[in-house]
């Protein structure tokens, strides 16, 4: 498995980058990664098909124990997860990601058609940092990954280092 090349989409830390915004002069040139882990099949193509438009590379695993394998091997930058998985559901497949140190730092929005507030306690609790009904609002579910894309991104001291 291997990530499909895009163009990078990292962008200065002082300005809002939106999703395939070339990276400043100097900035490196990896672009950002996202493991989507979705069973279902139309949803999971359009996400990817989606995404990858915005310039991101896009991992697929289509159950939650292959979700977290994909995540410790390949070390995304973002974990889109599904609650209703086979195998392994979302909410077990979270709570080994953040109990693994090699995954425990990457970030996970779950991906639920139960949105409830139990729901929504159960991805918290479980580590994800956001949640997304279904069926998925797109431009929503973007501004959720930029906002944790953003965070993500050291930026540089005053003195320009």
């Amino acid at each position: 498995m291997h990530w499909e090349s895009m163009p990078p989409s990292d962008g200065p830390c002082s300005s809002e980058p939106r999703p395939g915004d070339p990276p400043p002069e100097g900035a490196a040139q990896r672009p950002y990664r996202i493991l989507l882990v979705e069973d279902h099949l139309m949803s999971g193509d359009i996400l990817v098909r989606r995404l990858r438009r915005r310039g991101y590379q896009v991992l697929w695993a289509q159950d939650g124990a292959e979700g977290v394998a994909m995540a410790a091997s390949l070390q995304p930058d973002l974990v889109l997860m599904d609650l209703n998985l086979p195998v392994l559901d979302g909410i077990e497949a979270m709570e080994r990601l953040k109990a693994m140190p090699a995954t425990q730092g990457i970030p996970v929005i779950a991906l639920t058609a139960h949105v409830t507030p139990e729901a929504q306690r159960r991805c918290l609790q479980a580590g994800a940092e956001a949640w997304e009904g279904k069926p998925v609002n797109f431009e929503r579910l973007l501004a959720r990954i930029v906002s944790i894309q953003v965070s993500q991104r050291p930026c540089a001291t005053t003195d320009g280092s």
